[in-house]
């Protein structure tokens, strides 16, 4: 885990890509992939590749990458998300 300092920042800075995610997934989904890209980065030094949010921000990309046309793509984030939520209790076959 980082200093507790750097953490926050992070915390901070994730709270607010995860904001502008949402609303590029609306307009531009090549920001919005780029955005979705770094929030995954920070969830995983954050919190560990496991962790629920992660797992949110790895549908994030999915969807970017879906509306860019990248289905190959985004099918393997859909299921590195599903894997993760599955493992958290909260995804259900």
């Amino acid at each position: 885990m980082p200093d507790p300092i750097t953490f926050v920042v992070s915390v901070e800075k994730a709270d607010s890509l995860a904001s502008l995610t949402e609303k590029a997934l609306m307009t531009n989904h090549a920001e919005a992939e780029v955005l979705a890209r770094e929030l995954v980065d920070i969830m995983q030094i954050l919190h560990g590749p496991d962790h629920l949010e992660v797992g949110v921000a790895l549908f994030y990309l999915a969807i970017a990458l879906e509306e860019q046309g990248r289905l190959p793509e985004a099918l393997s984030m859909r299921q590195r998300a599903r894997t993760i939520l599955l493992g958290q209790g909260l995804w259900r076959n």
